[in-house]
């Protein structure tokens, strides 16, 4: 039986109060009434996203709609991966586990972060679906493998930009790792947890005039072009996402990142957190961000 820091466990608390009360009087956004709908006629897809937050708010809005209530997962959500960071690091160092949990956990987007979208279950099943990859690769087990597509699976049906997580996979097995073929089988086992999620998703669009594909390649792209400002925003979004402090100590400590990505133990989360951002830093010269 393992004991939590005491240090981490206020902030936990503190935070979760903060969380509490910014969702108490932020009103209703738009976003946020149209997936109440969904929650409210619950169905195996949508015309625009994928239903994963609709199902969500289907298992809340059946005990109440007051608004607090149904921000509650994206408050918990933020809150649980703060701590499961904890867990995945005080083996290693109690303190640092500590610091970066804190830094997490304090960060503004997660703070301020409480309305209910499609980003609050592709939250929960991409640190999920990372956290069994990052097992898979300590344990080499394929079911490790398989659990980490199932839980990708769920991530796409929240979001198509969870498939992104899964070419980080791809890359990350190309790039870092060294293990000969097993690794390759593994990647295999990760792509058939996912297939019922994206057959389920076809089928839907089967029947539905492939509304989601013409939504999110044809009608959102429309019109995009070239443009260095939608690079620089998105180089800002993420420098309030991961917080400016972060971004400096990271130019700093370039070295440390180097030596990080060629351990055996982290290079997998290193790994998982640049190859996404830089595949949407490519993205954003065409395609706005955020």
């Amino acid at each position: 039986m393992f004991k939590t820091d005491h240090r981490l466990l206020l902030v936990i608390a503190v935070t979760l109060l903060v969380k509490l009360a910014v969702a108490a009087v932020v009103p209703v956004i738009g976003d946020e009434a149209y997936f109440i709908i969904w929650g409210r006629h619950p169905d195996y897809g949508f015309y625009d996203h994928t239903p994963m937050v609709g199902w969500f708010l289907t298992a809340m809005l059946s005990v109440s709609d007051a608004i607090l209530w149904l921000r509650l997962p994206q408050i918990l959500i933020t809150t649980f991966i703060g701590w499961a960071i904890y867990l995945l690091l005080r083996r290693q160092h109690e303190a640092v586990a500590v610091m970066v949990a804190v830094l997490y956990l304090i960060a503004p987007a997660n703070v301020v972060g409480v309305l209910i979208t499609t980003d609050t279950p592709l939250l929960l099943w991409t640190f999920l679906s990372a956290v069994c990859f990052y097992l898979a690769q300590r344990h080499d087990h394929f079911g490790w493998y398989l659990l980490s597509g199932v839980l990708l699976g769920l991530a796409f049906f929240s979001k198509f930009f969870a498939g992104l997580l899964g070419l980080a996979y791809f890359l990350y097995l190309l790039l870092f790792v060294r293990r000969g073929w097993r690794p390759w089988l593994g990647l295999l086992w990760v792509l058939v947890g996912t297939l019922p999620f994206i057959g389920l998703n076809l089928w839907w669009n089967v029947n539905h005039c492939w509304d989601n594909y013409l939504f999110n390649l044809l009608n959102r792209t429309a019109g995009n072009r070239f443009s260095f400002r939608n690079t620089l925003k998105f180089l800002l979004l993420v420098m309030y996402l991961v917080t400016p402090p972060i971004v400096y100590y990271m130019l700093r400590q370039q070295h440390s990142y180097r030596q990080l990505l060629r351990s055996d133990r982290f290079s997998v989360f290193m790994g998982l957190f640049l190859i996404p951002y830089g595949l949407f830093f490519l993205l954003s010269f065409w395609v706005s961000i955020g």
